[in-house]
């Protein structure tokens, strides 16, 4: 779903899964196919890795509620840990909505460094400390090439 992890059985069964067709799975075909995906050795691998494992699709709106619903609950975690987010520059609360978007968490126990350059407003700082080790350098390069175009940090 555009990026979402799917892990609960819940979320899972909730989604209106299609097969390639577009016709609708039943609730007893969801269950079988998440018991299976469950079963797969190893996670977090990118949507494509399943395709040949399940018939189960969803559709465009499908993905996109999923996503807006992700981008949604992912502003409200980034405005409790800080409580100025809405006063960062754009660019930076792109890069934050990414790694939180891509990593789960932006928390100060995993991301010390990047809070405490946030805290002094050290842009040089910032940019050292977005790097993530599980996404592909594209994305760190695109995180600190948007961070760079702030010209001045007034939150």
């Amino acid at each position: 779903g555009l990026g979402s992890n799917i892990d609960d059985q819940k979320k899972f069964s909730s989604l209106k899964w299609k097969d390639e067709d577009g016709n609708p799975f039943d609730e007893y075909d969801t269950q079988y196919f998440y018991q299976k995906l469950k079963n797969t050795p190893q996670k977090n691998y990118i949507a494509n890795f399943f395709k040949d494992k399940t018939p189960l699709r969803l559709d465009k709106e499908e993905r996109q509620r999923l996503y807006e619903e992700h981008i949604s609950d992912d502003l409200q975690y980034l405005r409790r840990i800080f409580k100025n987010f809405d006063d960062f520059p754009t660019e930076m609360q792109d890069v934050l909505i990414d790694i939180k978007y891509n990593t789960g968490n932006v928390d100060r126990l995993k991301w010390p460094k990047l809070h405490q350059a946030i805290s002094q407003r050290d842009l040089d700082e910032i940019i050292n400390n977005v790097h993530r080790r599980d996404v592909d350098a594209r994305r760190n390069q695109w995180a600190i090439q948007h961070l760079q175009k702030i010209k001045q940090l007034n939150y």
